[in-house]
């Protein structure tokens, strides 16, 4: 069980610090309002406060980070419910699950919004204020939409085969 020590130390390590940018992300909205020509790195992509559009995209790219950091606490909670004597529950089964559908709503909210932002807003701001060069990462990182979308799917599968392993087992454990 020392597998399960280290997930929760990771889990709570990453958890806590995730916390607190979240609690400091609308900190984000607070200086792009106040401040012109703000660029903020968001989903491999630059996006400038110089239309409204960008306060959209902001806003859906910090809903995103919350549905990340719910996703690492259904990870957290799951880690810390598995014990010696029972490896797995249906609450574990549901938390696994709903972990994933976190983990693919972040990344949709997150990335989708960036890049029709990117694209759609070229015409509209000025040439020399938005760098002309569309560039668009689909790079082997663990970042990349892909990859987290598989992820997700990887963690609401995880979480069915435990609730019907569990099922399986109470009907076996039914019979004679």
């Amino acid at each position: 069980m020392k597998w399960i020590s280290v997930f929760r130390a990771i889990i709570d390590f990453v958890y806590f610090f995730s916390l607190l940018a979240a609690v400091a992300s609308p900190l984000i909205l607070y200086t792009a309002f106040f401040e012109n020509d703000v660029a903020f790195e968001l989903g491999g992509q630059t996006i400038i406060n110089k239309h409204w559009s960008f306060y959209i995209v902001a806003v859906l790219g910090m809903l995103g980070y919350l549905c990340f950091v719910r996703m690492l606490y259904l990870m957290k909670k799951s880690a810390w419910k598995i014990n010696k004597k029972q490896l797995f529950n249906l609450e574990v089964a549901s938390w696994i699950h709903e972990a994933g559908q976190y983990c693919i709503a972040a990344a949709l909210l997150t990335k989708i919004p960036v890049i029709i932002y990117t694209i759609a807003i070229r015409s509209v701001i000025a040439r020399d204020v938005m760098d002309t060069s569309f560039k668009m990462s689909f790079g082997f990182g663990f970042d990349t939409l892909f990859v987290t979308i598989s992820f997700g799917f990887f963690l609401m599968l995880t979480g069915i085969i435990i609730k019907n392993g569990l099922q399986l087992k109470q009907e076996n454990d039914l019979t004679i």
